[in-house]
């Protein structure tokens, strides 16, 4: 689970409103503990386990509670009989009952009676499929970090937490996480108007669903604001955090705004450590034909911390959040919690972190419409200054020696001309007597070999 240990990739939640802990595990938690299909023909069952051990079930207030936070452990097993599996099993079963009864049809209710005989008997042999999702609940602020993304596995947690606590939980989806962070209501006002939303939508308990679609238009600005800060100045200076040095990380998906045609991208940089240059000029291509990051990855570095993180426009928190390792996850016999409460510190600093830079965005970019109006120029003329730049990025290792490769293949006294769709392209011809290649052009003009 990697909340505690590994790389994390969890959902920011916002509890609404306060409940006593110790009678809500008493009563509430304890009802909606894991119980277990192991020794079943169940096929479904979820439920708290212990955060240190998720075979237990034993949990209380003693084993979950360090205030002013709580951690549990979300398990659910399933059953899945896959249908190539059930086809087989059932074509069998039928084929020995006509065998044993030779005179009798099969008619539709016995074939019903040896479907569900056989089904049984599967889930009986098959062996439930664990998932686990650690959360993380820290009462004095309200905020709670469930292990996971996946829609079904969020779906559970808010249903058992509610059945546990008694308590409602919103996602931090990234535009009230922005209105959190301005704080101003006039700035709120702004931010919504932005997006499309009218602040009097938004009660103590927002429509969500309403939200999702502005949420990821302000996360796709975002990103782009991001990858032009860390492409122009290499970091930006946090104030308080210090300055913060911005990466561009090993992948990168873009896509068409809302109604907008064409189709979606996907960069990686494969074991490179960075997209480069040359991966990403056509993905200045498509900044200008109106696509915008999806997702992004990215290394952010201060003087006490350095992560990798990627962000997705879809997502109420980080994935494949890489933090250093803990003092206490260096000892095989270190002590639970302080090894958990030593890892919830550095997920703290990290979110200070990731929501100190989107502060910055929104405090430049959106608390008005003439800092909107310049931030969103800037943002263009980013575009297009890389988009003219694109014939002169530095190729990277990979392309160099596929290129060196290329040219060797020539034997002396033969040539090669290779041409693009635009007609663009460079001929490479070796002398008889041989020595190195003459590259050039297609259309006459000398380039470097």
């Amino acid at each position: 689970m990697g909340l505690i240990k590994g790389t994390a990739t969890y959902t920011r939640y916002k509890v609404q409103g306060e409940c006593d802990l110790r009678a809500a595990f008493e009563a509430g938690v304890r009802a909606q503990i894991f119980r277990g299909i192991e020794h079943t023909t169940e096929e479904y069952d979820s439920g708290w386990v212990r955060p240190d051990d998720w075979l237990r079930a034993d949990v209380d207030y003693a084993s979950c509670v360090q205030e002013p936070y709580v951690i549990l452990g979300l398990r659910a097993d399933r059953r899945r009989i896959k249908g190539p599996v059930m086809k087989k099993e059932l074509r069998l079963a039928m084929d020995n009952w006509r065998e044993e009864h030779p005179d009798e049809p099969l008619g539709r209710v016995r074939r019903n009676d040896i479907k569900d005989r056989v089904r049984l008997e599967l889930l009986r042999r098959l062996p439930p499929e664990p998932t686990l999702a650690e959360v993380i609940w820290n009462t004095k602020t309200g905020e709670v970090w469930v292990g996971t993304q996946a829609e079904k596995a969020l779906g559970m947690f808010e249903t058992k937490f509610r059945a546990s606590f008694g308590l409602g939980v919103c996602p931090r989806l990234p535009l009230l996480l922005g209105m959190d962070l301005l704080g101003d209501d006039k700035r709120c006002a702004r931010l919504c108007e932005a997006y499309g939303v009218q602040p009097f939508l938004l009660p103590d308990a927002p429509p969500v669903a309403i939200l999702e679609q502005p949420s990821r238009w302000l996360m796709q600005d975002y990103l782009t604001w991001l990858w032009a800060t860390a492409d122009t100045k290499g970091g930006l200076d946090m104030g308080d955090l210090g300055a913060a040095s911005i990466r561009l990380g090993t992948e990168m998906r873009l896509a068409p705004k809302d109604g907008m045609p064409g189709s979606s991208m996907a960069l990686t940089a494969g074991h490179e450590q960075t997209l480069e240059d040359e991966d990403l000029a056509e993905a200045f291509e498509a900044l200008d034909a109106g696509k915008r990051p999806t997702r992004a990855s990215f290394t952010l570095t201060t003087e006490g911390l350095s992560l990798g993180v990627s962000l997705r426009a879809a997502a109420s928190g980080p994935a494949n959040l890489t933090l250093p390792p803990t003092e206490a996850s260096k000892g095989k016999d270190a002590e639970w919690w302080g090894a958990a409460l030593e890892r919830v510190y550095l997920i703290e600093q990290a979110q200070g972190l990731l929501d100190g830079l989107l502060f910055a965005w929104l405090l430049a970019a959106r608390t008005s419409p003439q800092a909107r109006a310049k931030a969103d120029k800037a943002i263009a003329g980013w575009i297009n200054d890389r988009r003219a730049g694109a014939g002169n990025f530095k190729p990277s290792t990979k392309t160099k020696a596929a290129a060196q490769r290329l040219v060797d293949s020539v034997k002396p006294g033969s040539s090669l001309t290779i041409t693009t769709g635009d007609g663009k392209g460079v001929h490479i011809e070796r002398p008889a007597s041989g020595g190195p290649a003459k590259v050039s052009k297609a259309e006459g003009q000398e380039v470097n070999a």
